[in-house]
């Protein structure tokens, strides 16, 4: 990420801070069984 101000001279950028983010790779997820227990809602 890039933190500054836009100058009017062709869009150029005065840059006040440059923030770095460390790439993270989601952990892989892995599907719930289904589970049924056999039992119904009662009526509402």
């Amino acid at each position: 990420m890039v933190k500054g101000n836009m100058t009017p001279e062709n869009n150029v950028i005065e840059v006040k801070e440059v923030i770095a983010f460390e790439k993270q790779t989601p952990a892989p997820t892995q599907p719930k069984p289904a589970t049924n227990s056999g039992q119904s809602l009662p009526n509402q």
